[in-house]
């Protein structure tokens, strides 16, 4: 009953009074056995359906995250004629050939991740010969973790060279431009030989390597 006697007080206050009160002091409200949390078996959505949560008196657990990278070697040990006369990309001297790595579409699939590598060769004369390979290479996590966060301060490759005269070598671009802040931990490159280049003499070698944080499944 006191409680009732403070409440018929406080209604009997003038509303200026109230509306000050309110502004220089809030109140605030302690739950009450009333008020306690919702079980898991009650009807909380308004519309009868039974949700599936627990009451507790205090906020859930987050689950620890842990922060790594996720590796994955890629090699391409032919890149398929897409155009020209021939198969034969034939560097020499006065003859120039463009090279480009990109990657594209990095996708966070929750236990693994999957990313589009293109390796484009064009020769620039005689024949216009131009050779393409485009895969998707999936990079998965570690059993049991799922990829809450991935890829941060890195980007998609995008590099471009023009290479001239005859070039049978192997080119370690891990530090070029374009490649040194992608999601390529290592890279190399190969574009011409004797003969058709197009089943074994273009050739990429790398190492993808994503930055991830990872936390327990389920």
């Amino acid at each position: 009953m006191k409680n009732f006697s403070l409440t018929s007080a406080l209604i009997m206050t003038t509303t200026a009074t109230v509306v000050t009160m309110l502004i220089a002091a809030p109140m605030l409200v302690q739950p009450s056995p009333a008020m306690a949390l919702p079980r898991a078996d009650r009807e909380i959505d308004g519309g009868g359906n039974k949700q599936n949560v627990e009451a507790s008196g205090q906020p859930a657990s987050r689950k620890p995250l842990t922060q790594g990278l996720i590796r994955q070697e890629i090699k391409f040990t032919d890149v398929p004629r897409k155009g020209g006369g021939d198969a034969d990309v034939n560097s020499k001297k006065g003859r120039q050939t463009d090279v480009s790595v990109k990657t594209s579409n990095l996708v966070n699939h929750g236990n693994h991740l999957t990313i589009d590598v293109t390796y484009t060769i064009r020769e620039r004369a005689k024949n216009y010969t131009h050779l393409e390979r485009s895969e998707t290479v999936t990079l998965p996590a570690p059993s049991g973790s799922c990829i809450v966060t991935f890829g941060t301060n890195k980007i998609n490759a995008n590099y471009y060279n023009p290479f001239f005269g005859e070039d049978h070598n192997w080119y370690n671009i891990s530090n070029a431009k374009n490649i040194n802040n992608s999601y390529f931990e290592a890279l190399s490159i190969r574009f011409d030989g004797k003969g058709n280049d197009d089943t074994g003499n273009a050739q990429l070698d790398g190492t993808i390597a994503i930055p991830v944080k990872l936390k327990k499944c389920g």
